[in-house]
């Protein structure tokens, strides 16, 4: 990811997570601590964004949170109504929490483990900033000109 891609990504979730504490200390919700943990999301984004020292740390961080996020999900669903008729695919259902899983689950326990998007992955050249390194390379040797 560019430089420019950071800054605006790492100022918006800190300006997100900031919002989510003001929010639940002005008007706190049922459940606080889920308010919380999405501001915690947010400044781990941020960390990941503006800090080289601790991005590897936050970056799993942020893998670990979206796969137990989609566990939950998968748990709540299973527990709550098992034997609901699916509604498709907007709804919450049981299958719909397996396809997030198998989406969003699985790649952030691979990103939690690894440290890093792996390279075999769809978009990996986007997550993992060879894409950009790519082009700066080009042009600082010159062969990006047209």
């Amino acid at each position: 990811m560019g430089k420019t891609s950071k800054c605006v990504v790492g100022l918006f979730s800190a300006l997100f997570g900031a919002m989510m504490v003001y929010s639940e200390r002005t008007a706190p919700s049922n459940i606080p601590i889920l308010g919380y943990l999405v501001a915690f999301f947010c400044f781990a984004i941020t960390i990941a964004c503006f800090s080289k020292a601790l991005r590897i740390v936050a970056v799993r961080v942020i893998g670990a949170m979206v796969f137990l996020g989609t566990v939950a999900y998968l748990i709540d669903e299973l527990v709550n109504e098992p034997g609901k008729k699916y509604p498709g695919p907007t709804e919450p259902h049981w299958l719909n929490a397996i396809f997030a899983m198998i989406s969003f689950g699985v790649p952030g326990l691979i990103v939690a483990r690894g440290g890093v998007y792996p390279r075999w992955a769809k978009g990996a050249a986007v997550f993992r900033g060879e894409k950009a390194r790519a082009a700066e390379d080009m042009e600082n040797t010159g062969d990006g000109q047209a």
